[in-house]
Parts: C-alpha cells; sequence; structure tokens
C-alpha cells in the first residue's frame, strides 16, 4: 500500500472521527428548554382586591376571584436558568473521549511517522517517540472536546432566542379573514340571538343587550353610537367590538349597566375594544374590559384619539391598558372613574395626553420598562385624581398643567398590597390608596395639592371607604415614613 493511499485513509478516518464526535456531543447536549410563546406567556396571581364592592355588584363570574392580574413573563427565569446551564451530560464523556482517543491514535501516528515516511515499529522505537505521542493524544483529545462542544452549545444556544419587547408578535388572526357576518340594520340588538359576526354598516344610534361569543364590527361612513346595556362579550380569536372604519365610533354606558368584554387570540385587532377611527367612551354605567390577547391591548385606536367622557371602566390587558396606537393619537380623559392594572403601560399615548377630570388610577408592569402614563410628546393634568405607578419610568406632567402634581422615584421599591398614604404638613389627608402591584415610581395629581411640604406613608390604617384601590372620607392612622435617598419630605 503506498504511502499517499495510506495517508489519505488515515484522513477520512480522522473526519469520520470527528463527525461521530459532533453528533454524540449533539445528543448529550440534549433539546433545549420549550421556549415560551412570547414575552408573555404568564401565571396568573390573586390580587385580593374586589371592585363589586366599589362599583356594585355586577352580573356574571367575572370579578368571582377578585381582580386578577398577568405578569409579563419577559425574562422567563426558569427557562433562562435552563438555557444557561446547557453542558454536556456525563454519561457521554466516555463514549466521544473514546472516538477522540481513537482519532489522536491516528493523528500522533502520522505527526511521528512524518507521514509515514518511517514505518510503526521505528516512528516508536524509543520513548521520547512515546511520551510525544501521549501529550499529543491528551491534547488532542481536549481541543476537540472543547470546540465540538463550543460549537453544539453555541447551536442550542440561538434555539433559546426568546422575543425582544419591540418585535412584532406573529398574528394568527388575520383582518381579512374575520368574516362580516350578519349585517345589521334594525336598532334594538339582542346579541344573544346571533351565532356569528355581527357587522354595523350604517351610522346612527343602536341599543344592545345580550350575551355574545363573537364580534361586533362596524364598517359605516358615518358615526355609530353603540348603547351598551348589560351586555357580556367573549371573543377567543380577535376583538369584541371592532370599530374597523376610519368614523367615529361612540360607546355609550347605559346607567346602572355592568358591561364586560373579553377578547383573546393573536388577532391584528389587537385590543379588546379596537378602533381606527376615533372612540368616544360616556355614560354612567360599568364596563369591564379584559385585554387578553397576546400582547393585547385594552382600549386602543390605530393613529387615532380616544376620548373618555365618563362610566367606570375597569381595565386588565396584557399589553398597555389604553392606546393610541400608530403615528399618534391624543388620548383626552373629561370625567369617569378609571382602573388600569396593564402587564404593559397602564395609559400610553404615541402622541399626547390630556386629563381634565375624573378619577383615573393607572398601573403599568411592575416587571421593568413600563409605567402609569407613558406619552410621545407629554401630557397635561389640569383637574381630576391621578395615581400613576410604575416600575422604573417616569413621565412627569407638562409645565402648562393647571394642576399640580407629586413626581418621585423611591429609594426601594413598593410591595403590592400595601396601603400608600400621602399628607401634607397639617397631617391632612390628601388620597390613601392600596398598591395593586409593585412600584418604584409614582404621580399623584389632585386639587388639593397646593404649594408647600408633602409626606408619604406606608401602612397604617384607614378607616376610610374604599372605591376603586382608594380610600375616602376616613381617618389615617400613621405606619412607615417613605423617603427618597435625600429627603423625608416632598415638596410641591
Amino acid at each position: 500500500m503506498s504511502r499517499n493511499f495510506k495517508n489519505v485513509i488515515m484522513i477520512i478516518l480522522i473526519i469520520v472521527g470527528i463527525i461521530c464526535i459532533y453528533f454524540t456531543t449533539s445528543k448529550s447536549v440534549g433539546n433545549p428548554p420549550e421556549r415560551p410563546q412570547n414575552i408573555n406567556d404568564q401565571k396568573m396571581i390573586e390580587n385580593g382586591n374586589d371592585f363589586r364592592k366599589d362599583i356594585g355588584e355586577v352580573k356574571g363570574d367575572s370579578f368571582e376571584n377578585g381582580i386578577k392580574k398577568d405578569y409579563r413573563n419577559s425574562k422567563n427565569e426558569d427557562f433562562e436558568r435552563e438555557k444557561k446551564n446547557i453542558k454536556i451530560d456525563k454519561k457521554y464523556v466516555i463514549e466521544f473521549a473514546v472516538e477522540a482517543l481513537i482519532i489522536s491514535l491516528i493523528f500522533s501516528y502520522l505527526v511521528i511517522s512524518n507521514f509515514n515516511e518511517k514505518g510503526f515499529k521505528e516512528s516508536f522505537e524509543n520513548i521520547d517517540k512515546i511520551i510525544i505521542y501521549i501529550l499529543i493524544t491528551i491534547i488532542s483529545i481536549g481541543l476537540i472536546i472543547s470546540v465540538v462542544n463550543y460549537f453544539v452549545t453555541n447551536r442550542k444556544e440561538k434555539d433559546f432566542k426568546v422575543p425582544m419587547e419591540n418585535e412584532q408578535t406573529e398574528k394568527t388572526t388575520f383582518a381579512k379573514d374575520i368574516e362580516e357576518g350578519n349585517v345589521i340594520i334594525e336598532k334594538n340588538i339582542n346579541l344573544s340571538d346571533y351565532t356569528s359576526n355581527i357587522t354595523i354598516k350604517d351610522g346612527g344610534e343602536y341599543n344592545l343587550i345580550g350575551n355574545f361569543e363573537y364580534s361586533v364590527l362596524i364598517n359605516s361612513k358615518e358615526k355609530v353610537i353603540l348603547n351598551l346595556n348589560n351586555v357580556n362579550i367573549k371573543n377567543e380569536l380577535t376583538a369584541t367590538i371592532a370599530n374597523i372604519s376610519t368614523n367615529e365610533l361612540e360607546i355609550n354606558l347605559v346607567e346602572n349597566s355592568n358591561n364586560v368584554l373579553s377578547d383573546g387570540g393573536a388577532s391584528e385587532y389587537d385590543a379588546c375594544i379596537y378602533s381606527e377611527g376615533p372612540l368616544e367612551i360616556s355614560g354612567t354605567g360599568n364596563l369591564e374590559v379584559y385585554g387578553n390577547q397576546v400582547e393585547g391591548e385594552g382600549i386602543a385606536t390605530e393613529t387615532n384619539n380616544i376620548t373618555i367622557n365618563g362610566g367606570k371602566l375597569y381595565i386588565q390587558s396584557k399589553d398597555d391598558g389604553i392606546n393610541a396606537g400608530g403615528d399618534g393619537g391624543k388620548i383626552t380623559i373629561n370625567n369617569g372613574t378609571i382602573f388600569i392594572n396593564a402587564s404593559g403601560d397602564g395609559i400610553d399615548s404615541n402622541k399626547n395626553l390630556v386629563i381634565n377630570g375624573g378619577t383615573i388610577y393607572t398601573i403599568g408592569s411592575p416587571l421593568g420598562g413600563d409605567a402609569g402614563i407613558d406619552t410621545d410628546d407629554g401630557f397635561d393634568i389640569n383637574g381630576g385624581l391621578v395615581i400613576a405607578l410604575g416600575s422604573d419610568m417616569l413621565e412627569a406632567p407638562n409645565s402648562t398643567s393647571k394642576q399640580n402634581s407629586l413626581c418621585v422615584t423611591l429609594e426601594k421599591e413598593i410591595e403590592k398590597g400595601t396601603l400608600i398614604t400621602l399628607i401634607n404638613d397639617n397631617d391632612e389627608i390628601i388620597v390613601s390608596f392600596n398598591s395593586e402591584e409593585n412600584f418604584k415610581t409614582l404621580i399623584i395629581s389632585s386639587k388639593e395639592l397646593k404649594s408647600g411640604k408633602y409626606y408619604l406613608y406606608k401602612n397604617g390604617k384607614n378607616t376610610g371607604k374604599l372605591e376603586n384601590g382608594i380610600y375616602y372620607s376616613g381617618e389615617y392612622t400613621k405606619g412607615e415614613e417613605i423617603t427618597t435617598k435625600n429627603s423625608r419630605e416632598f415638596q410641591i
């Protein structure tokens, strides 16, 4: 057998051996832990506050277990821990070590024999050559194991890629696939009579009652008013109410009515109440909104304004609670009672926000990167009572605001369930409320905030009436003082 032919055979054996080691190592690493479907894969936890006590008894079971909060689990600690601990299973070490030893034997012999210039006996005729062989064998095994393990582990870690917060979640329900269903012309609509989507194409005022498991679509060239009177809509695929025209939609909450809307899935209509035109909410009734879509919002428009003139709103969402998205829409709140518990921002405008009145308690995600209020062009508070809690983002109101605000980033995070009270220099209560989530940033705005010194307390006791997480007309027994790094008092 010629020297060159033997060299070719040995090189082929080395390549085959490396391939064997690669697949042995791949098998030893195994499959990565299952990746979360998206950054909002979540676990439900009980909150303990019963909203029924605040707005009156509601129909259905939406509050049976108290307010539930979905945590957006972008880090997924168990998943990250498994990813970082990728390593070769020990039971495979012997297998690929033997393979590496065989490769090193062939490689060492080629080197010592000067690629077959010398015979086998001549190559190992003295102890020096044997020592060289042993060293080369050890080094070869170490290098092969290290290199193969690095590339296999690196390849596997690519499988762990978790979507970043700014990545678009893949939609499973597209606008073009949502059927218009029954086209409605009558003004009084009992949703319980329908077993598919309904579409309103004519302008005017419509009265809605009943239970429904589909979507109410509005595609009108004129303004549409929907009077909700004890409506319960649950849609597992897309928005419950979707205005797919660019004309105005007004949702009026009939007095003494309790209305519950809950969506699901992952749709291009990515909010429980979705509108491509201007959206207005009015009336005195109650409205619960559960934005359960993947990265879904509670109430949202696409590049258009949102105006809230009244009603008692409870909003829970897997992303922003109220959002004027796209290229920006103005959010205006003139009146009403609004409670928002969001896994994104509480209120988010890609343009600006103006609060003229009402009672607003808004909470952004406690996991970081979100706030109670977040705008692109700033916001004004001219009236009302505003409490906005967040994790690490704090956007203060514009200096053009007509009402004073206290805006502070605390030294330590406040735990969920803590009683928080703001008092003035005369020990008078400005506001007292329960923290519905952990928070570190705080905005409080009230007509009672005048120029002077203020103090924050946690815990203690309040004897007042609890409504929407806020205490009214009570007496407060002081708890522990909350301070920043430099001060125990807050100056306005």
